[in-house]
């Protein structure tokens, strides 16, 4: 699983997320609050990356621990 935090033009920031072993591979919201309207949006640059290590302890079943190119 690989996590970004994107930066709008609004000044706000949306965390994401990027999982190989899904369906349709492509960079998709993380949810932090099923009562708001944008689930991924925060005010600042550390609350979202807050975010992205909360999602990724809740959601990943495993992490990298090696990778190479020969």
């Amino acid at each position: 699983m690989k996590l970004r935090v994107i930066e709008k033009k609004n000044g706000k920031f949306y965390s994401e997320y990027y999982s190989e072993t899904s369906r349709g591979s492509s960079w998709k919201s993380t949810y932090k609050n099923l009562n708001s309207i944008t689930q991924n949006e925060f005010d600042t640059l550390e609350d979202a990356i807050e975010e992205c290590k909360r999602f990724a302890e809740e959601n990943c079943d495993g992490k990298v621990v090696w990778q190479g190119e020969y």
